[in-house]
Order: structure tokens, then C-alpha cells, then sequence
């Protein structure tokens, strides 16, 4: 259709002398439908500028040669003027980076276009050639990165750098250079009464600023250019003239900061606090470089042992350091212990390091870093052990190095005579802030430590805080925040009780859908974790109550309010963005207001097309219900008629509220629910994949976007409009709508008696029309006959299977049919293998002889027969459909083997599987008679048949594969592996046994009853109330109650707790009430809390237990008994 290939058919059909005739031809109307409904999927994708390069095409082939026109354009001029353009594009002050390199990428995409490739290096030179100089830095690093960056990545670091220029304008005053300047000649020495503050003197060794010589610890070797520690290993201030040395070298740091010679000294300030004799002062510098942690002080490593490797540590000079000893540590800060495993002690180094990534992995934990300050984060409980503010460009830890045995609780002071805790206890369990404030005011003899108090966590447990996001985004759709909200008090008129919202966080736009069930992702009563959409939440709430309030509108309309609420909200200004509406944040232009109308005021559509004659009124008095987005116009209600309107030709009256005087009769609670009618299959598929390049999702697109259209007139539906969760419609596209129901007006009747009748008082009895929403998916659901199956692949490849196996195993042969022959038919029937997630495993067709078609005597004798009997009874069936051998149409099949279907079959099968069987040594069960055994020296061998489907097991492997192998040599046989899914019973297997359950099976029962979200109940059965059958109120109709049962009696194969209940229940299948049936309820209640239960198999002594108990005269009517037995087999209930 873009290119051509695919001419339109002709516009009318030919009659019968070839000459075209006024009838539309139905092959260009699909057709036109497609052509239109591509042509807005390429608008919708085209900038501002590019849509007006297509104004006032009519089709999708002459929108694409417009624009081919227009962007396939070869001429030298064109290319040159891109090149240009590209060349001399600058960033100005005043625009973001976001809309600089959008910039950018629009002239790529140009010269692309004219096939003019720009690959990323390429890019990158154009990028940072426009940078301000404020950028010289960030663009030095770019230029030395031995890999070369995509457009994506150099997006996020570009956006990241000026979010941090900005944060840096606020703090850059506040925060004292890294180091000392390099002038610096004096070296005064320090004083030993006055605390030394961290990394101040100019002779302390350590890292550099960005870009600096850093040194990275770490048994790698880095790339000498980085730099590193400083050479002079002997702890004296180096000479002044080393730093204008290295100024000057071209492969040291040229940056605005000097690099600094660093040494971690601890401070004293802290030392009061612990006890010299069992711990150590000690700094810790946060390093990403470094592969493990280091420390010069071996006091740091309490309990460490001799290094007998030859790794050494390499710094980024090159330089190579030899490790003297390691050992495990334990760091106390911030009254939390920090475990530091593996430490190295490598003397020749300047200040301790610290290694994130081995803290990260040996704590869970993870690190925050920001420009000002840091945290680190415990991933197991989300509390914050440690935070700490940023020195001089580093990110240091202090705290007190603990020996491995000691723990917070017992490191106290000497002159501490009190513990903490006790301190705690007696001032009636205060925080920790408010010991610590007494502890500094009254002198009060406590210690920092501070260990867990289990009475505060039981009389003081609160939500733990969120943390603020950290993620930013910086366009549409990037990140979508989704909830689901719900159970609305009242059920809407269509049934949904819940709905969905989806939220973009870059535009704060929102989607609203409603749905009749729920699925919850997030924690149990932590909604707090998804706050971007627990807010729009009430926001949306909020307004929807006020709309309803406002109009009056009965409560099981809600869903009409809160979607307008959503339309309304996703155009009015945002105060968390600048005053700029979502729209206008996600389509870049603003949004109409003329349209807007009061909720829930008086409308009169235009009803005039759509009367049954011309004396009924052209329109009636409607309520608006808000804005449809499937269609430019308004939504109509006709609260006396329960009918619905979409259309654009709408009076309104915004003074008054229909609803405030209509009286809240029945009649408005009782709407009919209809299923609305489908769009084109090809129509659902195109947007199904294309749902964010369809501006009708969002509403009615910008009017730039759209073509003129002739208005639609009004459509009456009958269900109320509620937004599609999955499928939605074009706005030029056809719609499908549903003929119009009946008149909008009832003309009175006259007649003669004074009887007031129904059609008199003008109430007439809604017509209900109901319409297919959608054709069922017979990939997912078994189809129901042959006719649809043979055109869908998988399952004609599926009877093709059935087809060659049967004839792989001679199951007849082709005779000619004879009129003394009495021939039976056949059909295909198909069954769906599913996973026990319920996903297909294969999908199975099985060709089934009608075997009601079999005369006695004549094709049979005995049902039951101990072998079938080929000489005297012959059976002809028909050729199977859609395999009838071309050759041969009118042969028809002579059986040799019985196969599904007929009579003799169930028989035949089990006779000639169990024959085998015992030619093989096998014996059959006396108590089981599916049940085959076999026992030859140690080895033995359990063979179960259900049917058509076998377990084996034994006590030898090598056996086990010998008898498939011999099984499979006579019957056509497929290994499914190790027993997992067998007749609705699910195995998992487990270090200490397997585990046997039905999750799977009481799924599929609760939703036969409609309870899959019903609210679960800790018990199966009520023990105080005793089921009876001398009740009135027998239910109508036993099946549902029997069927029910019998799926109960079903589950107690491994839910013996179920036991009790569900025989309680069996006791009244013949005579059952509606009490019955609450309390077969209440069990499924209690399956839908347990629906993971079952029974462990594990290994144990080979004993026998069993338990019994009776209920003596517990029917309260016959005063019978009933008795309950538990058997075990060792620890496993085996009955």
C-alpha cells in the first residue's frame, strides 16, 4: 500500500454486463480502511514541521511520497547546508541540555535522511565542540575514554553533569578545597594538645581531585597515566618543588585543583567515648577503585595473620606495594558494626581505604554518593546504619576499629560504671537523640553503644521511611508508575469495582482504565512504595467525588466521573511542573478548553437519524457523562431509557442537573450490561503493537494532527462508554457500532379503559441486544469442531501427528466399501496439554470412532469383552476428515486394532498393555488392579496405568530405562521426563523429598465458582454449627451444589485437612439447602488462603501409624456416628 504494489480494488461492483453499477464493492471498502488507518499511524508519527508537508493528502501512498519527496532529496547544496548546520550548532545559556541535543540529532536524522551517515564519534567531536567552556573539563575526559560512546549514553552523562552544576552553585561556597594550595611552604608541625582535623596537613598522602592522580588500591594494575600515591614512603612533607613539578608535567592533572598528598589521621575527638585498650580510632576513605580494603595500621586487622602470597597492590603510577599481613575486621560508627572482611595490611600506603564493592557484597548493602554528601543503605531492612558529608572532595568513614569477638552492647569506657541500656530503661525507654542530649547537658555516665530493644519494636514499631527517588527522567513514556485502586463501596453498571491508572513520570499525563478484578505487586500495606501513583489516586478520587457531587450522579456511574476526572486532569496545569499541563508536556502544544463542559448538566443530542418516523422528537433531555476517547465529541445518558450517546451535535444547558430532580428509581440501577462491538481484527493488531503512536489513547490529538473529517452524527450504544484496556480505535478510522435499539421516545397509547398500564405511564422494557466483543483465541482454547481447527496450524498439525502414528502401527487398512458392510464414522476431538502454570505444552488431536454408531451382534458382542475378536468382529469406519487418501476416496477403513471410541476399546487396550506386562515378569497388584509390580533379586519396579498415561519407579535406574526402552519397542510411547504434572497433581521435588499438591486444580475451581478474588477465611469449617437437612429452603437446582462437591472430594487427594468439611458436605447431596451451600463456600474461602498446601513425601522409617476417632451420634437428625482415620507410613499420610 506505501509503495504501489498493492492497487486498490475497484470502487464499485460490475454487473452482469461488466459495466460498473452503483453498488459499493466491500474488497475497497477493507481496503480504504486500511489505507486510512495507516495513513494516521504515519501522521501520528511526524514532527510539527513534517505534518505540514502532508496536508491534504488522501492516502498513505501519497502521505509516503510527500515526505520521500521531501527528505530523499540528493542535492549537493542540501548536504553541504546540513554539514554546516552540524558544524557550527552552539549551546546557548538560556536552553536545557535535553534541547541541545535534540538540537543535534534532528540535523543527524536530516542527513541521515539524504544518506549522509554521522556515526557516534563523529557525534561526540560535534557534541562537545558546542559545549560552553564551563564543559572543559567534562569534555577533556570524553576525549581520553579509549571506548566510544553512543548518543544514549552521552545523553544521561551530558544531563547528569548539568543537574550537578546546578547543585554545585548552592554548595560551592560552603566547601573548602581538597588540599592545600601547592604554594604552600610552610610545614608547621603539629601540636599534641590539638586535634588534628582530617586530611589537613599538606604532607598527607592520598587522592586527588577529579581527573587528579588517584590512587586506587587494588592487586590489578591500572593504567599508569591515571597516577597515583606519592613515591616518598618515609612520611615527611615532600618538597615544595615537587608540586610545581608535576604542574607542569603534560601527563599529570591540569585541573583547577592541585592534587593533594593525603594521610588518614585519625581525630581525637571520639577517643573519650570508647576504651584505648579494646578499640582503635580509625578513617576510612570510601574507594570504587579499589578491589579490596586496605590499611597501613596493623592495629586495624585485630586478629591477622601473616600474607605468604606474592600478590602485591598496584597503584595507578605503576607503582606495586607488598601486603604484610590480612585479616578480618570490624569497624563500629555510628553505633553500628560494619564487618570488613579479607583486610590487607600494606604499610607503604598513606590512609586506610575502603572498597565499596567488596563492602557492598560482604554487607548488602549499597552506597549513595551525592556532592555534598553520602549514605549507605542496608538492602535486608532499608534502614540507613551510616551517612556522613563529604571532605574535601572525599568520602570518609570514621569510627573505632572493634576486635573481632567484641560486640557494640559490651565496648564501654572505663569510667562508665552504667550501661546504656540500663540508661535506656530506666527513663522509661526514650530515643537515642534524647539520651544523647542528657548525656551532653547533665554529664550523665552513658555510653554511645547501643543495641536493640525488643520492647521498643513491640511498643514503638512504625513504617520505615522512603527514600526519595533518585531516578530522573528526562522524556515521555520513560518511566510509567501503574495501581490499581479499589474496591469501589458500590459496583458500577457494567460491574467493574476496581480500576487501573498508569501515570508517565516526565509529563505527569495519566491513563485510566476500570476493571472488575485486581492483582496487587506491590508489599502488604505498603502503598507508600508507589507514591507517584498513590497520589494521582487521591487526586483523582478527590475531583471525581466533587464531579459527582456536583451533578448529582447516582454512585454506580463513578467510573463516567473519576475517567473525566483523569480527562481534566491530564490538561490542567501541573504545580509540580511549572504550571504546564501534561498534554502539553507530552505533545508539546496546548490544549483546547472550548470544548469543556459542566459534568452531569443537561445535553440534547441530535436523534434525528435514528427515529423511527418523523413525528418523534429530533432530540431529548440527556446527562453528560464526560468526554469519550474513542470519538471527538460527548458522551450522552438517557437516565429514563438507560441509553447511551456518543455524538458531536450537542446542546447543552450548564444551569441545570437532571439528576438533582430525578428520583433515584430502580430504573437507574438496573442497567443493562451489553458487550460493545469489535473492531476489525487487522484493525486491534495494527494498535495493539503501536499503543503510545495513537494520540486517541490519550484523548483527541492536537488539531495540527488531524484531517478534516465530516462530523459523525450520534451513535446510540447499549452499554455505557468506558475506555478499552487493550484496544483502541482510531479517530478517523470506521467504527463499528451496533444498530440503534429502539425509539428515544415512546408514544403514549390511548384507550378506552382507566386501567393505568405500564405502556401508558411511558415504561417499556429495554430491548437487550448483545453483541461478540471478541472471537475466541483457539490457541488457548480447545476448539469445538473440526472445521475451525483444520485451518489453524498447530492443531492440523496436531491431527497430522494422531494420522501417522496410526498408520505407522497398521491400524486398518483401505477396503472397498460394500453395501453389507456396516460402516461407522468418525470425528477429530482435541485436547490442550497444559503446564501446571497452565501454560500449553502441546497441543493433542485424537480421531475417535463413533462407537454409538455400532450395532450389537454385528459389529460387537460384548462391551467388555476379555479380547478383541477381529475374526468375528469386523469393524469398517470411515476414512478420517481431511485425510481421505486421494487415491482411494471411496475405500473405507478395516480395523485391526481397536482404537478411542468404540466399545471394545477401554478393553482391548488394557488386556494387550497388561499382556505384555506379564510376559515381562510383571505381576499385577491384588490391590490395584492398575497396579503392576516387579521383583527380581534387589531390584524393584512399580508400574502405574491410568488409562492411556503410565508412572514408573523402582529402586533401579539402569532397570527403569531398560523397561521404557522395551515398552517403546512395542507400543508408541513418548517420555515426558520426571513425574511433575499427572491428572491434576503437581510434584515438586525438594532436598528433603518431593512436595505433592493442586494449586493449579483449585485455581481452576475457584473460577468456576467466581471466587479467584473472594476474601480468604482461617478455617474450612465451622465447628459450632452443625450441618442439618431439616430446612425449607431446598435449592432449586442440585448440579451446581453436586458439581462443586464432587471438585471438594476431588482436592482432599492431598488436602486432608479437607477431609472433615467436605464429607460433612457429601452427607446432603440429595437433599441440600442454601446453608449447604455457605458452608461449601466457606471451604473454597479457605482454599483461596491455602492454595499452595499439600503433602511432603520425604524418606523415614518404614513404620506404621494409624489415628481414629469417632464423632459419636454428631447427626443432630439420625444420631449417627462418624469415624475419621489418619494412616502414616513413618512421618508421610499416605491415607
Amino acid at each position: 500500500m506505501i509503495d504501489g504494489t498493492a492497487s486498490p480494488p475497484a470502487q464499485y461492483l460490475a454487473d452482469a454486463n461488466g459495466e460498473s453499477s452503483l453498488n459499493v464493492n466491500p474488497l475497497y471498502k477493507q481496503w480504504k480502511a486500511h489505507d486510512q488507518a495507516l495513513k494516521t499511524l504515519i501522521n501520528t508519527t511526524l514532527s510539527p514541521s513534517a505534518i505540514t508537508l502532508v496536508i491534504g493528502q488522501t492516502t498513505a501512498q501519497g502521505v509516503w511520497q510527500a515526505l520521500e519527496r521531501r527528505y530523499t532529496s540528493l542535492s549537493r547544496t542540501h548536504v553541504l547546508s546540513l554539514k554546516g548546520e552540524l558544524d557550527r550548532v552552539k549551546k546557548s545559556n538560556t536552553e536545557t541540555m535535553t534541547v541541545y541535543l535534540d538540537r543535534v540529532k534532528e540535523i543527524r536524522d536530516k542527513l541521515g535522511f539524504v544518506g549522509v551517515n554521522v556515526d557516534d564519534e563523529d557525534l561526540l567531536h560535534v557534541v562537545l565542540k558546542g559545549l560552553p567552556p564551563n564543559y572543559d573539563h567534562f569534555c577533556s575526559a570524553m576525549r581520553t575514554r579509549d571506548r566510544v560512546i553512543c548518543c544514549e549514553e552521552l545523553h544521561v552523562l551530558l544531563t547528569s553533569k548539568e543537574e550537578s552544576k546546578k547543585n554545585a552553585r548552592h554548595t560551592s561556597s560552603n566547601i573548602p578545597h581538597m588540599a592545600m594550595a601547592a604554594t604552600n611552604s610552610q610545614f608547621p608541625a603539629p601540636s599534641t594538645n590539638t586535634p588534628l582535623p582530617l586530611f589537613s596537613a599538606p604532607w598527607n598522602r592520598g587522592r586527588g581531585g577529579r581527573n587528579s592522580n588517584r590512587g586506587r588500591g587494588g592487586r590489578n594494575s591500572f593504567d599508569s597515566n591515571r597516577g597515583g600515591f606519592s613515591s616518598n614512603s618515609q612520611g615527611f612533607p615532600p618538597n615544595p618543588q615537587d608540586y610545581s613539578q608535576s604542574y607542569n608535567s603534560p601527563s599529570t592533572f591540569n585541573g583547577r585543583q592541585p592534587p593533594a598528598k593525603l594521610a588518614a589521621i585519625a581525630s581525637t575527638n571520639m577517643t573519650n567515648a570508647f576504651n584505648a585498650s579494646s578499640s582503635t580510632q580509625s578513617s576510612w576513605i570510601s574507594d570504587t577503585g579499589a578491589t579490596d580494603h586496605f590499611t597501613l595500621d596493623i592495629s586495624h586487622i585485630p586478629n591477622c595473620h601473616e600474607y605468604r602470597g606474592n600478590e602485591q597492590v598496584t597503584v595507578g603510577n605503576g607503582q606495586s606495594f607488598p601486603i604484610n599481613h590480612t585479616g578480618n575486621s570490624q569497624l563500629y560508627a555510628s553505633s553500628h558494626l560494619i564487618k570488613l572482611c579479607h583486610v590487607l595490611h600494606v604499610p607503604s600506603i598513606s590512609s586506610n581505604l575502603l572498597s565499596v564493592h567488596k563492602f557492598c557484597k560482604d554487607n548488602n548493602a549499597s552506597f549513595y554518593f551525592d556532592a555534598s554528601k553520602f549514605r549507605i543503605k542496608d538492602l535486608s531492612s532499608g534502614r540507613l546504619p551510616y551517612s556522613g558529608l563529604s571532605e574535601r572532595g572525599l568520602y570518609p568513614i570514621h569510627g573505632a576499629i572493634l576486635p573481632e569477638s567484641s560486640s557494640p552492647q559490651y565496648f564501654h569506657t572505663s569510667a562508665i560504671d552504667v550501661s546504656s541500656s540500663l540508661w535506656h530503661n530506666r527513663l522509661g525507654h526514650p530515643q537515642q537523640l534524647v539520651l544523647h542530649v542528657l548525656h551532653k547537658r547533665l554529664s550523665l555516665p552513658v555510653s554511645n553503644t547501643h543495641s536493640v530493644c525488643s520492647h521498643c519494636l513491640a511498643g514503638k514499631m512504625h513504617q520505615l521511611s522512603f527514600l526519595k527517588s533518585v531516578s530522573i527522567t528526562s522524556r515521555p513514556l520513560e518511566i510509567v508508575h501503574s495501581d490499581v485502586w479499589g474496591p469501589a463501596p458500590i459496583t458500577s453498571n457494567n460491574g467493574t469495582r476496581f480500576y487501573v491508572i498508569f501515570v508517565d513520570d516526565f509529563t505527569r499525563f495519566t491513563w485510566f482504565f476500570p476493571l472488575h478484578h485486581k492483582s496487587q505487586f506491590t508489599c502488604p500495606h505498603t502503598s507508600s512504595q508507589n507514591g507517584v501513583a498513590e497520589r494521582k489516586h487521591r487526586h483523582i478520587v478527590d475531583m471525581g467525588l466533587t464531579l459527582m457531587s456536583q451533578a448529582s450522579l447516582p454512585l454506580h456511574l463513578w467510573p463516567y466521573a473519576f475517567s473525566t476526572s483523569v480527562f481534566l486532569i491530564n490538561r490542567l496545569p501541573s504545580t509540580h511542573r511549572g504550571f504546564i499541563s501534561p498534554w502539553e508536556r507530552l505533545f508539546s502544544s496546548i490544549p483546547s478548553y472550548s470544548s469543556f463542559r459542566s459534568f452531569g448538566c443537561a445535553c440534547y443530542p441530535l436523534l434525528r437519524p435514528y427515529s423511527k418516523h418523523k413525528f418523534l422528537p429530533r432530540s431529548v433531555q440527556c446527562v453528560f457523562l464526560g468526554y469519550p476517547s474513542n470519538a471527538k465529541g460527548f458522551l450522552c445518558f438517557d437516565p429514563v431509557l438507560s441509553r447511551f450517546f456518543v455524538s458531536r451535535h450537542v446542546k447543552f444547558d450548564e444551569t441545570v442537573y437532571p439528576f438533582h430532580n430525578l428520583s433515584t428509581s430502580s430504573s437507574l440501577h438496573k442497567i443493562p450490561t451489553h458487550s460493545q462491538s469489535s473492531s476489525p481484527a487487522w484493525l486491534s493488531t495494527l494498535l495493539y503493537f503501536h499503543p503510545c503512536l495513537v494520540p486517541s489513547v490519550l484523548g483527541p490529538p492536537p488539531p495540527s494532527i488531524l484531517s478534516s473529517h465530516t462530523p459523525a452524527p450520534p451513535t446510540p450504544v447499549s452499554v455505557p462508554h468506558v475506555p478499552d484496556p487493550v484496544f483502541v480505535p482510531l479517530v478517523t478510522a470506521p467504527v463499528s457500532m451496533p444498530p440503534p435499539i429502539s425509539s428515544s421516545i415512546v408514544p403514549l397509547l390511548v384507550n378506552d379503559h382507566s386501567m393505568q398500564t405500564r405502556a401508558k405511564s411511558s415504561i417499556s422494557k429495554p430491548k437487550h441486544v448483545h453483541f461478540t466483543k471478541t472471537v475466541p483465541d483457539y490457541l488457548n482454547v480447545e476448539p469445538p469442531s473440526f472445521a475451525i481447527a483444520r485451518n489453524i496450524p498447530q492443531w492440523h498439525d496436531a491431527m497430522a501427528s494422531e494420522f501417522s502414528a496410526l498408520q505407522r502401527q497398521s491400524t486398518w487398512s483401505l477396503v472397498p466399501s460394500s453395501p453389507n458392510h456396516h460402516v461407522i464414522g468418525c470425528h477429530w476431538v482435541f485436547k490442550l496439554k497444559r503446564n501446571p502454570d497452565g501454560s500449553v505444552a502441546r497441543y493433542k488431536a485424537r480421531l475417535v470412532a463413533k462407537g454409538n454408531h455400532q450395532t450389537p451382534g454385528l459389529d460387537f458382542d460384548e462391551t467388555f469383552s476379555p479380547v478383541f475378536k477381529p475374526a468375528t468382529e469386523c469393524v469398517y469406519m470411515r476414512q478420517p476428515p481431511s485425510f481421505v487418501d486421494p487415491a482411494s476416496p471411496s475405500h473405507v477403513c478395516f480395523l485391526h486394532k481397536s482404537i478411542y471410541g468404540l466399545r471394545q476399546a477401554p478393553r482391548a487396550w488394557f488386556e494387550k498393555f497388561s499382556s505384555h506386562l506379564l510376559t515381562i515378569r510383571f505381576i499385577a497388584s491384588q490391590a490395584d488392579p492398575s497396579l503392576f509390580l516387579y521383583k527380581h533379586g534387589s531390584t524393584v519396579l512399580y508400574l502405574l496405568l491410568y488409562v492411556d498415561d503410565i508412572i514408573i519407579t523402582g529402586n533401579a535406574p539402569i532397570a527403569i530405562t531398560e523397561l521404557i526402552t522395551n515398552l517403546g519397542s512395542v507400543f508408541e510411547l513418548k517420555d515426558l521426563g520426571p513425574l511433575k504434572y499427572f491428572l491434576g497433581l503437581q510434584i515438586d521435588y525438594k532436598p528433603s523429598g518431593f512436595f505433592v499438591h493442586r494449586s493449579k486444580y483449585a485455581m481452576d475451581v475457584l473460577s468456576r465458582q467466581n471466587m479467584s478474588t473472594c476474601k480468604p477465611c482461617s478455617s474450612s469449617f465451622v465447628s459450632s454449627s452443625k450441618l442439618s437437612s431439616d430446612l425449607a429452603d431446598f435449592l432449586s437446582d442440585p448440579t451446581p451444589y453436586r458439581s462443586l462437591v464432587g471438585a471438594l472430594q476431588y482436592l482432599t487427594f492431598t488436602r486432608p485437612n479437607l477431609s472433615f468439611a467436605v464429607n460433612s458436605l457429601c452427607q446432603y447431596m440429595q437433599s441440600h439447602t442454601s446453608a449447604h451451600l455457605v458452608a461449601a463456600k466457606r471451604v473454597l474461602r479457605y482454599v483461596r488462603g491455602t492454595i499452595s498446601h499439600g503433602l511432603l513425601f520425604q524418606p523415614g522409617p518404614m513404620h506404621l501409624t494409624v489415628f481414629t476417632d469417632a464423632d459419636w451420634a454428631g447427626n443432630p437428625v439420625d444420631r449417627r456416628s462418624t469415624t475419621g482415620f489418619l494412616v502414616f507410613l513413618g512421618n508421610n499420610l499416605i491415607t
